[in-house]
């Protein structure tokens, strides 16, 4: 399973997914981060923005940002990102 679909899976509240290594324990922290909860569901105007900066992060196509918020949050979550990922580091 790649890093993507486990960041989905986690995401989107599935069950039964494992953390095996450091670039799947970046997603995962990634998306705690963002996100704070699990099982969004797709219901309304925040959760398509959430969904559609999810997938924006990650690298899918055929996604447009045009909302600088989004942008704005982007910037902020990457950074967060990577502070983290090297604290987990640290401590493995």
């Amino acid at each position: 399973m790649t890093a993507e679909n486990v960041f989905d899976h986690w995401c989107f509240g599935r069950e039964g997914i494992e953390i095996k290594n450091t670039t799947m324990i970046a997603e995962y922290v990634f998306c705690h981060w963002c996100f704070g909860r699990k099982g969004i569901e797709i219901k309304n105007t925040t959760m398509i923005a959430e969904y559609v900066f999810c997938h924006w992060c990650f690298g899918r196509k055929g996604i447009e940002i045009k909302n600088t918020t989004m942008i704005a949050e982007y910037a902020s979550a990457t950074g967060a990102l990577e502070e983290k990922v090297s604290k987990l580091k640290t401590l493995q």
